[in-house]
């Protein structure tokens, strides 16, 4: 099975002049990489440390702030994104070791840095997000925008930032009720279509499922406010059946910009989600994920996406009244993260937290120890820096991690 991974660095895209920005491999001396992706967003969040000489550590402090990290598994792109924050620290132990923290984000978290100022009339949901993308997004592409009917209002009384009016016009789904995804993938294209619900991975081992009233709502209320200023009280939208057997338990939805049709498709979806107690997936740690039913050798955990997954040992068949997925088997991967301690499923819905939280990847342990004495052997045959400027130069950064690489070889 195929698990090893090549880290590239790149020059920023804002400060990259024409011709190739590729820099070097810095796989070798990313420790501890981990990254992930999000159903709705796509790549997110990645990070490593770099453990060197003090004086190599803060050149790299210095120099890599906005660059591009892409990550590739046999010849196929899986993640990429820039280096948003570095941490340095000068001292770690008594042999004289410094490290940086280097903390990454997928290219979606650009969308929080701008306010959204497309305006007009109402439109259809995909030439909406085509034109935030088009005047909004500095650092995206269009990639995959599907047609959507739904109709969005563009006029906002107060200033949004543009993932915010993405996430929720993604929000709305479809006039069918189907929910919508929008991510970013490779070449900094934004996606926006359907979820597929056939699952394209499987599970054999077994899942932790939860039923809970708390997760019910099986009567949506809320507000709305189409873009002038007032509110407007929601009809509530029911599942007789389900309050005739558990009771009624309301859940609210307020959104702005929008009229009244696309406002009750998000109440109807959001009741398709939650109007029974249904089975659901508890986060899954070193999850052994399968591409086809009859396999024997499960898939590269590096190629795993947020997808509809199937648990095959499920007792129960068919489809649940009112859900949008086929199968009570079936469940959705919202967030898949990989790293030297496996792959990490979350299914569930999740949220827009800080965009570098400090401690969410740094599970170092004795992983930084064992980097610490692998140095600790190459003590002395590590280069120094070229010259007063570091490694400004491109071509210098490239000679110093081959001669990094042929080094440590040699050893």
């Amino acid at each position: 099975m195929m698990t090893g991974y090549s880290l590239l660095l790149f020059q920023p895209i804002k400060a990259s002049s024409e011709g190739s920005r590729f820099i070097g491999d810095i796989t070798d001396i990313a420790t501890d990489w981990r990254r992930s992706i999000r159903m709705q967003g796509g790549y997110w969040l990645g990070s490593f440390e770099y453990i060197d000489k003090p004086q190599l550590c803060e050149e790299f402090f210095r120099t890599y702030l906005g660059y591009e990290i892409r990550e590739y598994v046999g010849g196929l792109q899986t993640w990429e994104g820039i280096i948003a924050e570095m941490i340095y620290d000068p001292f770690i132990d008594e042999n004289g070791f410094a490290s940086v923290q280097v903390n990454l984000i997928g290219y979606v978290h650009t969308l929080q840095w701008r306010y959204c100022t497309v305006g007009g009339e109402a439109d259809y949901a995909n030439l909406y997000i085509e034109s935030i993308i088009d005047t909004d997004a500095e650092f995206l592409q269009k990639g995959r925008i599907d047609s959507n009917l739904t109709k969005v209002q563009f006029s906002r009384k107060i200033n949004q930032r543009v993932w915010d009016e993405i996430n929720q016009i993604t929000d709305m789904g479809d006039t069918d009720g189907n929910p919508w995804r929008f991510y970013v993938g490779n070449d900094r294209r934004a996606n926006y279509h359907k979820i597929d619900v056939d699952p394209i991975y499987y599970i054999k081992s077994g899942i932790k499922r939860r039923r809970s009233l708390t997760d019910m709502e099986n009567s949506i209320v809320g507000q709305y406010e189409g873009g002038e200023g007032k509110m407007h009280n929601l009809t509530p939208v029911n599942n007789d059946e389900s309050i005739a057997k558990y009771g009624r338990r309301e859940g609210d939805l307020f959104v702005s910009n929008v009229d009244i049709e696309p406002a009750t498709q998000m109440q109807h979806l959001q009741l398709s989600e939650y109007a029974w107690p249904w089975a659901r997936v508890e986060n899954l740690e070193e999850a052994i994920v399968y591409g086809n039913i009859n396999d024997i050798v499960s898939i590269n955990p590096y190629l795993v996406v947020p997808a509809i997954v199937r648990d095959v040992n499920y007792p129960a068949k068919g489809q649940e009244h009112g859900s949008w997925l086929k199968d009570l088997r079936d469940f959705f991967i919202e967030e898949v993260e990989v790293s030297q301690d496996g792959l990490a499923l979350r299914s569930g819905e999740t949220t827009l937290e800080s965009l570098i939280p400090r401690d969410a990847f740094n599970k170092r342990g004795n992983r930084r120890q064992r980097m610490v004495q692998k140095m600790r052997k190459y003590q002395g045959g590590v280069p120094s820096k070229s010259g007063a400027g570091g490694w400004s130069d491109p071509s210098q950064m490239a000679a110093w991690y081959q001669a990094h690489k042929e080094r440590k070889t040699n050893k």
